[in-house]
């Protein structure tokens, strides 16, 4: 699947679906060992990093059917390419935008590749009736946007100048310096 037509995002499983039914409360350290779903965000571009964010969006349910709350659904993520270590969340401490709940976010350079490992279960303080005869059922959604950097980083590349005009940095300020013709800075 192709994000935004920017980024590739691979799903290693059968389903988009993410999914908790029938399931009972765990503590952490047996829903660290529950099954994961995986899946792989990679820019295929040689030249152009992306600022990515992954969200968690919750799927349209059956009539009849009731979501658990995410005060009661626990949260593991794993990206592989991070030095950074996460320890279980609940769904309820995640920000959340127009889009969904945001799990992840960063900037992916040119030809790389970010593996994801992601689990889910129910929380070990909730009770039957917070939980027996609900569902859990979301989806992920991956956006992005070129990483431009900063301001004067976009407006002194060389490609944006035209043949006869360069730059020249004196540590304090940057010049441009030939005949420039975009030189609207």
């Amino acid at each position: 699947m192709t994000v935004d037509n920017k980024l590739k995002l691979t799903l290693n499983e059968k389903s988009n679906d993410i999914s908790i039914e029938n399931a009972y409360p765990l503590t952490d350290s047996e829903g660290k060992t529950t099954d994961s779903y995986d899946f792989s965000l990679h820019n295929p571009d040689f030249n152009i990093s992306y600022d990515y964010t992954i969200y968690l969006i919750d799927n349209t349910l059956e009539s009849g059917q009731t979501m658990v709350s995410d005060e009661f659904i626990k949260y593991y993520l794993i990206n592989s390419t991070s030095t950074s270590t996460t320890s279980p969340r609940l769904l309820s401490t995640l920000s959340k935008d127009d889009n969904g709940r945001i799990i992840d976010s960063g900037t992916i350079a040119p030809q790389a590749t970010n593996n994801y490992s992601l689990r889910f279960w129910i929380d070990y303080k909730a009770t039957q009736s917070d939980v027996v005869g609900k569902v859990f059922s979301v989806k992920i959604k991956v956006m992005a946007v070129e990483d431009i950097g900063s301001v004067s980083d976009a407006l002194f590349k060389e490609e944006n100048l035209g043949d006869n005009c360069k730059t020249y940095d004196d540590g304090t300020d940057t010049f441009l310096v030939g005949q420039c013709s975009n030189n609207y800075v």
